[in-house]
Formats: structure tokens, sequence, C-alpha cells
């Protein structure tokens, strides 16, 4: 939203303001990738923030730690406080559909909570009398009171597709149906082949050409209906409750159905599913972990998906170890960083079913030296070039760097739409040794040729016969989809691995005495490089952290150096420091000293920064508390490595 305002002098100047206000939600829909994002502008608060999203309303984080509280050995400060330090966070990978989201500040306090369709955007082959203003169509009433048309997308019936809508007025009849003519539409509602005829009464009726099938007794405005075509069956959803179904016997299974619809004064709003059905959608939210934290968050809630719930899950690592499991929800698993699965059974009262995803737990790589390189705003570290010809490159490298003495992996996405290439490259900064370098190169369409060098030879592609990839000679291979690249090193061998398939290997000489590796990147024309996440992340910048009147769930980790800083502002004192350090069970620890940073030796009034060395606390959580000379405490829990 843009908003200008203008002032006039008396000299005749003029003083003009512009200035834009961030819309809370923003949608946006890929329809070539059939997924969409939704990237959350919060208010100001109290940071860090938790963000979750859901397909219901969320409720408070005091109800959700109410309901989980009995089956997780996670601590209740840990539950609370708020993980993601921006007021912008960006859910990706998103299915068409309404999702709902809330965002929490370090308190627990719910700052944001509202909702948004993601959708392609409406698009008719056929409109008559009919307007569209974002995802809903309304009849023009200055060119008549009935509006007739349909959707420019088809539906073939051998997939899982089918509209959603909702009723957002209705003042007279409403059509909604299915034909198979080419074109035109059908002359009366009896030519459709399925149909939902709801009344200005708000009776429903479903008809098969002119035969009634079900009634519904009363529409409101608001209610969710859905049509589908699921399995070669027809059904018929209310509010997300599957009301009626039958088989679609008798049909030719080469139908590719148009949607339909009737309006007579009044408005709906679409939401229309035009591609396969990925299945059983799980509701979760992954929370990637903080430098310092080596945790990421697993958060499941209550999910279903027609006529199935979700019954139970279980999450197992590399090694094929259960490490949680929950027939209950919401379900919070604190995960260390590394690949897990996520297999899910799901029941519909009679029959069953299991899922199996895969999870990743890592570090967002912060990219920092930027040259003709930018990040998209809204995505969680995606970069560009700036500049789009064809001779210049953009480059940046990774903030985040990691000792090649030590085991690590990198996943990355490399998305491109025009005919020149990029590159990500293992180095070390101000080094010449490139010991990993990937190449892309777009070919048509969504296909990209991958070519992979170490030391500046050629790394060939291990034997990939009998598997889908298709090759171009012994070091270069074709790859069509936007799965992430993986590259991981066990302290002699990096490999680059898609999909859980090895693509190719090499062990470079001189790696372990390298020194600190980074990610660096070479990128010409619209070359992106995606959701780039690592094992390894940057050092814990140094910064002082103000002592609060109340404890609060929030903690504050301890750099590597294991010295505690605090900003102590003290309008009352007697020059000795009242302090006590409690560990997990409240008992107080002994062994820590401290320091105060000015030319003063002791705390005074004012802004004091004091350094606390914890060297002697062993891993764990603490809790420092200060008191004044008026008996007044103050707190701060944090965490030491």
């Amino acid at each position: 939203m843009a908003l200008r305002s203008q002032k006039k002098f008396n000299g005749g100047s003029f003083f003009k303001i512009s200035y834009t206000v961030k819309e809370k939600l923003v949608a946006s829909y890929d329809e070539e990738k059939e997924e969409g994002s939704i990237t959350v502008n919060a208010p100001s608060g109290q940071l860090p923030y938790t963000y979750l999203i859901s397909y219901d309303s969320i409720p408070s984080l005091d109800t959700l730690w109410a309901n989980l509280k009995d089956s997780t050995d996670i601590d209740s400060a840990f539950f609370f406080q708020g993980k993601v330090n921006s007021n912008e966070y960006v859910f990706n990978n998103l299915e068409s559909g309404e999702y709902f989201i809330s965002v929490f500040d370090n308190t627990g306090q719910t700052i944001l909570k509202e909702s948004i369709y993601l959708q392609p955007k409406l698009k008719l082959a056929i409109s008559n009398n009919l307007i569209i203003k974002g995802d809903t169509i309304i009849v023009d009433t200055t060119l008549g009171t009935i509006g007739t048309g349909a959707m420019l997308s088809s539906f073939p019936i051998v997939e899982n597709t089918g509209v959603e809508f909702t009723v957002t007025q209705l003042f007279d009849d409403i059509v909604i149906g299915f034909s198979d003519i080419e074109t035109g539409l059908t002359s009366t509602d009896n030519d459709l082949e399925y149909s939902l005829r709801i009344m200005s009464s708000g009776i429903g009726y479903l008809y098969k050409k002119d035969v009634l099938l079900y009634q519904i007794s009363n529409v409101n405005i608001g209610d969710k209906i859905e049509m589908s075509f699921e399995n070669f069956s027809f059904k018929l959803y209310l509010n997300n409750n599957e009301i009626f179904a039958e088989s679609l016997s008798g049909f030719n299974s080469d139908l590719i159905w148009k949607n339909e619809f009737k309006l007579n004064g009044d408005q709906a709003q679409f939401i229309y599913k035009t591609k396969q059905y990925k299945g059983a959608k799980i509701n979760k939210t992954v929370v990637l972990p903080v430098c310092g934290s080596e945790q990421g968050d697993l958060l499941i809630s209550p999910s279903s998906f027609h006529g199935y719930s979700l019954v139970s899950i279980s999450v197992t690592d590399d090694n094929l170890q259960t490490v949680g499991s929950s027939a209950s929800f919401p379900y919070n698993l604190q995960l260390s960083v590394g690949n897990y699965s996520l297999s899910c059974t799901w029941s519909n009262g009679t029959t069953s079913m299991v899922t199996v995803e895969e999870l990743t737990i890592g570090f967002p790589i912060t990219w920092v030296n930027h040259v003709d390189v930018t990040q998209i705003s809204g995505t969680m570290n995606t970069i560009v070039p700036t500049n789009v010809n064809s001779t210049n490159f953009g480059t940046a490298n990774s903030y985040n760097s990691v000792n090649p003495n030590n085991s690590f992996w990198v996943q990355t996405e490399l998305n491109s739409n025009f005919s020149k290439y990029g590159q990500i490259r293992f180095q070390v900064q101000g080094g010449s040794n490139v010991f990993l370098e990937i190449r892309l190169i777009p070919v048509v369409g969504n296909q990209k040729l991958l070519s992979f060098y170490s030391l500046g030879a050629s790394v060939p592609l291990t034997n990939l016969a009998g598997t889908s990839y298709q090759t171009n000679g012994s070091n270069q291979v074709y790859l069509t989809d936007n799965l992430p690249l993986k590259i991981t090193f066990n302290g002699t061998t990096i490999k680059i691995i898609h999909n859980g398939t090895e693509l190719a290997n090499v062990s470079p000489n001189n790696i372990s005495s390298a020194g600190e590796l980074r990610l660096f990147t070479y990128e010409r024309r619209h070359v992106e490089i995606a959701k780039t996440i690592g094992s390894f992340c940057y050092p814990i910048p140094v910064q002082y952290h103000q002592l609060f009147r109340e404890l609060k769930g929030s903690y504050y980790t301890v750099p590597g150096d294991d010295i505690l800083r605090v900003e102590y502002l003290e309008e009352y004192f007697n020059n000795n420091l009242d302090f006590v350090i409690l560990d997990a069970s409240s008992n107080a620890v002994s062994g820590v000293t401290y320091s105060v940073s000015s030319s003063n030796s002791n705390y005074e009034f004012g802004d004091n920064r004091i350094d606390f060395d914890v060297s002697n606390l062993t891993s764990g959580f603490y809790i420092l508390q200060i008191k004044n000379v008026k008996g007044e405490e103050f707190y701060l829990r944090f965490k030491v490595q």
C-alpha cells in the first residue's frame, strides 16, 4: 500500500513524502511449479519470533503447551522462546489452499493472527457479465443480473483435481458444475455432468444431469465447498467434511471436463485445483536452528486430509534409529542438525495408509560480499545476479565457514530461467584452490545440465546405469526438477547427491590443510541459488544483552569464548555486584567470575557492560540473577554450549 502526502509552504514550494505500508501477509503463487509462498510481515515486538502456519485456526502458545507438556521432555522456556530473529518470514513450497498464520513474540504473546488464500490467478475461458477481483468472481450488475462463465483450466477426471469455493454473497441462485463440451457453455443446468445448485434460501442440491443425488439442508455464507475427482470417484465436501461420493463408472477415462458456473446477482470466492493432490498433507512447521543452538524444531499439529486423520508419526535418523514418535498432537520435537525421515500413519476409520517424507535440519547460509548480486526479499537466502547481460558475473560468499578436518554437508537449489550458467564453489577465501565446483547450464524448459570440477579437473560421474538419469558423456548429467542438491564431506571425500542418488564424488588433495572453507557463487543472467542450508553456521556475534525484571522464556547463547556479556542499567548501587548463577534445577553454582568493561573496576550508576567468565560451567541452561541495593531482582536466561 503506497501513501503520499504533500505540504505547500508560504514560498510556494512543496514538501512531498512517499512511503509504503507492508501488507501483513503476501501470497505468491508460481503456476509453472504449481506451488507458492506466503511472506509474513510481522509488527514490531520483542524478537526473536515464533512463526506458525496451519490449515486451521492456531490457538495460543499457552493452549498448545497445555496439550503438549505431558508428552514431551522439552523445557517450557525453550518452547515459548522465539526462534526467528526477524520481523519477516517466508513459508515456501505451499500448495493452493487457505492458510492460517500466527506470530508470537519472545514472551509468547500473539502479535499477529491472520488467514490468507494461496492460489493461481483466476482465469476465465468464457465470461458473460462477470468481474474478477482477486480470488472472487462477481456479477457486473451494470450489464445484467446473471453472470455465466467457465474456468480456463480443465479437469482430467482420472487425476485428483477439483474446484473449491466459498459463497461470499447470496441474493439468488448459484449453479456450479462440470461439462464435457469443448466450446461454449451448456444450454441448461441439466446438461451439466455434475452440478451443485444453491438456492437463495440456502438449500443446496447436487445433481447428475437432471437426477437429484443429494440435498444440503443449509449452506451458509462463508461455508467452504469442494467438488473434486479422486481415484475415479466424484466427491462433495462441506467445510472439509465429505458428505457425498460416488464412482465415476460409465465415463470415458480420457474425459477432460471444464468448470462452469452461473451467478444470479451473487459472488463467490474460488480456489481451483488443477493438479494431482500430493497425498495426505501433514500440518507441520520446521524451524531451522540459529547459530549456537545446534537444535531445530519440528512442530506437528492435528492433521486431516479428505476423510483421513493423522494417527501417529515416527522420526528416524540416517542410521534408521527412531529419535521421536507420537500418537497425540500437537507434538513438538527438538532435532539436531541432520537428515531425518518422517513417517506418518493415517486412517479414515476403515482403512489406513502410510506416507514418508524427508526432513532436513540445518543452518541457513548467510551470503555476504555481494558484487552484482542481490538477495530476493521475502526468501530465506535466495540470491540472483543483478546485472543480467551475457558477460558479467554476480558473486557472493558465505559468512558461514567450516574446518575441512570436520565432516560437513550443504544443501542448495540451483534454478535458472535463462540461457546462461552459474557456478557454486567450495574454496578458501582468498585462496586459488577450488576443491569443488558445480556448473549449471540451462538447456530447455526446466532442464538443467550439471557438471562437476575439482582443482581445475573434470570430475567423472558415478555409475548411473539403470537409473532414470540422462547423462551427456562421462561428466555431465541432466536434471529436470528443483529438488535440492546435497554436498557432503566425510573428511576425505566430497559427494554430490540428488534425491538420494550419488551423482559424483572426488577426494581433493591437500583439502585437510586448506584452512576454513566457504561457499562462493558465480552467477550469470537469472541463475538462482535458493534455500541453502548447511551443517555448519557462522560465529555468534559478540553482543551485550539487557537484563529483565521478570524471567523470560527466551535465552542468550554464550559465544565460543565462554564470556556471558550483560548490559546492566543500574539506578541504585553500592559498588558490589550481588549476583547468583542457577542451573536448570535452580541450584546455585560457583566458579563464575566477572569484570566490568569500563575504566572503573566496579559497576556504577547508569549503563554497565559486565563480562561473566562461564568457562567453568558445563553445557546446559542457566539463569543469571542480579539484585540491587533496594532488593530488586534482574534476570537473564542463558545457554552454555
